[in-house]
């Protein structure tokens, strides 16, 4: 018999063959779970994502019901940011010099629609994005966190808030 060959009985099989069909076997379970996994992570991110912009649309929506004067960004944006800027596409991209970096925008290139992107000290971010389908709308350019108080200003149906440098 050839050294390449095993024999089962009356059954005989090349060896190299069997332990193809086993590492095809292998590669396959392994790509599989790499999927899943790259799948699974995937949706944790947008999840926490989603999460964050829920909670900050949440926020701002309870004080404008409650009829605040003003909003503390800082106290409805949870985490380490450090500078909040207004993200449009109509406006392009926002280069910030402290960061050396270029930020997409994060909002839909519709009329009324908004984002906002809270930076970190390291040039990471998170962002919100909205509408005025929402009942509000943001006009503030770049804040740092310590003066991100914003102020109302009625504009028809849609109420905007913006920076008022006092």
């Amino acid at each position: 018999m050839p050294p390449n060959q095993r024999s089962t009985g009356s059954l005989t099989l090349p060896v190299n063959s069997m332990l193809e069909k086993n590492n095809m076997k292998l590669s396959k379970s392994k790509i599989t779970i790499i999927l899943l996994l790259v799948v699974a992570i995937a949706l944790l991110t947008i999840c926490f994502a989603s999460d964050n912009n829920r909670f900050f649309i949440d926020a701002v929506s309870a004080e404008t019901k409650g009829g605040a004067k003003e909003l503390n960004l800082s106290k409805l944006m949870p985490g380490d940011w450090e500078l909040v800027c207004s993200s449009h596409p109509y406006d392009g991209p926002l280069y910030i010099k402290k960061y050396n970096k270029e930020f997409s925008p994060v909002a839909a290139a519709h009329d009324g629609s908004w984002g906002l992107i809270f930076i970190n000290g390291d040039g990471s971010y998170k962002s919100a994005i909205g509408s005025c389908k929402n009942g509000f709308n943001f006009d503030i350019g770049c804040i740092e966190r310590s003066k991100a108080i914003l102020t109302i200003k009625r504009d028809g149906s849609c109420i905007t808030y913006e920076f008022s440098n006092q």
